[in-house]
């Protein structure tokens, strides 16, 4: 998994450690596990600090920049879906029991514990607000809930997602922005606002991504990348010939990268939708990459 500011780049492997790869050096750093782990969520905050690791008992959140540990969870459940606010401080956790609790990671507290069976959530996964530990919950095939543990009502049901449904926080919106597998592309303006529909896509939506310090966002469908904001895209960039399931920015964020099925890696400018490198292989199943921040190297992951 890449780093929300595109500065390193984390995985585990069958050993306890986590591995971190610094995308201005590719030099590698680790952290040990106190168990077997996978790589399960950052935070959607700029710095990118902290990242969260699921073992068969628990969950560590890990100071990426110190590579210690921030905060541990001992869990009697399977988890579901997790997410941490932007601070780090904060993560909700969705679990087998259909238990959402919003816990206090540095004393280990539970700040609030959610009955959720009212709900059909068989899968899903959860977005963080930057401003504050409030958390979008969003099922697959099933209800969109904003959760706010300080209020007198903390769950808000704001609609239903057909199929797979990636979600993005706007953080200078406060909005969050969900797809459907119908190509339908939804907003809610604002924490626990109802949804509104902004665009209508050919194809699934597979992936969006917020842009930081702007109110747009990239969204991609089939083999169409787009830029845009609440109202109208604003860019598109073309290229791809089949389905862009993956995007990401140049830790400076001049550079936006696509990777595409049809065996394609592509960097372009963000600004202008400039195409500056492409790369072809016929056996080339990438699945995440990123870039360095002087914008010289590009890591490929297949």
């Amino acid at each position: 998994q890449v780093s929300p500011d595109g500065r390193w780049v984390a995985g585990v492997g069958n050993d306890p450690r986590l591995f971190l790869w610094k995308t201005d050096s590719f030099l590698r750093e680790h952290y040990a596990v106190s168990a077997r782990a996978r790589v399960i969520a950052t935070p959607a905050a700029a710095d990118g600090r902290f990242v969260a690791l699921l073992s068969a008992d628990g969950v560590e959140v890990v100071d990426a920049a110190r590579l210690t540990l921030f905060g541990r969870l001992s869990l009697a459940r399977p988890i579901r879906a997790l997410a941490l606010s932007a601070d780090g401080r904060a993560a909700a956790i969705l679990d087998d029991a259909d238990e959402l609790v919003v816990w206090a990671l540095a004393v280990g507290d539970r700040l609030r514990t959610l009955d959720m069976s009212d709900e059909t959530c068989p899968s899903g996964h959860l977005a963080a607000d930057p401003k504050g530990p409030r958390f979008a919950l969003v099922c697959h095939d099933g209800p969109i809930l904003w959760i706010d543990p300080a209020a007198p009502t903390p769950v808000t049901r704001l609609g239903d997602v057909v199929g797979f449904s990636p979600t993005v926080v706007i953080p200078e919106l406060r909005a969050l922005v969900v797809g459907d597998a119908r190509g339908t592309l939804r907003v809610s303006d604002g924490p626990g606002a109802p949804l509104r529909t902004i665009g209508d896509y050919p194809g699934a939506i597979r992936a969006l991504l917020a842009l930081p310090g702007a109110p747009e966002f990239i969204v991609t469908s089939e083999e169409i990348v787009e830029r845009r904001g609440l109202d109208r895209p604003t860019h598109r960039y073309p290229g791809h010939r089949l389905q862009v399931g993956y995007v990401a920015l140049s830790p400076d964020q001049k550079w936006l990268i696509t990777i595409g099925r049809d065996n394609t890696v592509r960097v372009f400018d963000r600004a202008t939708a400039a195409l500056r490198v492409e790369l072809y292989s016929s056996d080339l199943l990438a699945s995440v990459a990123a870039m360095s921040p002087d914008g010289v190297k590009l890591a490929v992951g297949v």
